[in-house]
């Protein structure tokens, strides 16, 4: 069950060439994305962020207010611990909001994930 749900969204077993891959589709369908694997020249930190075309367009209407929600343990990092490759540790996933007017709601526009607080 859990191979059958997962494999859609692997594009490679290895997941930092998967995430690679899609911060790829997300720039050729419109959107913006960045991967940075070296953050300012410290081993094993990294980060990525991504806003789909969509989430674009959303943020372009309703940027009166942006909002931030930072959540840990909901995401693994990718990579291993350094004491257990095995063992893939979390990591933090950041949301950008709007308010979306009409609705009153809040629309994620965009998400970073990354192994350090710091």
């Amino acid at each position: 069950v859990y191979r059958a749900r997962t494999s859609g969204s692997r594009k490679s077993i290895n997941p930092t060439n998967s995430v690679k891959l899609w911060m790829e589709q997300i720039e050729k369908e419109g959107g913006k994305s960045i991967f940075v694997d070296n953050v300012t020249g410290i081993t094993n930190q990294y980060f990525f962020a991504w806003s789909t075309e969509f989430q674009l367009e959303v943020m372009s209407r309703h940027s009166g207010i942006v909002c931030m929600d930072s959540t840990h343990k909901t995401v693994r990092s990718l990579l291993p611990d350094p004491d257990d490759d095995k063992v893939f540790p979390s990591a933090y996933l950041f949301t950008l909001l709007v308010r979306d007017r009409a609705a009153n709601i809040g629309v994620p526009i965009a998400f970073m994930v990354c192994n350090s607080e710091s």
